[in-house]
């Protein structure tokens, strides 16, 4: 597993780590290492994957839920 930075989806309204949840292809869940507000980014450590390929990424949190399609290879 290798961490990524998730700064591609609309992060305007980042919580905290508690509060954040990060998939991968709708159902790998990452797990996230670090929330920064002020920056808008979200540090996360990706799962190992199923096969090779594009997948979406999806960050969800108490204010709401941002996708971006093909957005992790």
């Amino acid at each position: 597993m290798k961490a990524v930075n998730v700064k591609v989806l609309d992060v305007r309204k980042l919580t905290d780590v508690a509060d954040t949840v990060v998939l991968f292809d709708g159902s790998l869940q990452g797990e996230v290492l670090t929330v920064d507000s002020a920056i808008f980014s979200a540090v996360v450590k990706t799962p190992p994957g199923a096969a090779p390929g594009l997948v979406s990424v999806t960050l969800s949190n108490s204010n709401g839920v941002s996708s971006l399609e093909a957005g992790y290879l």
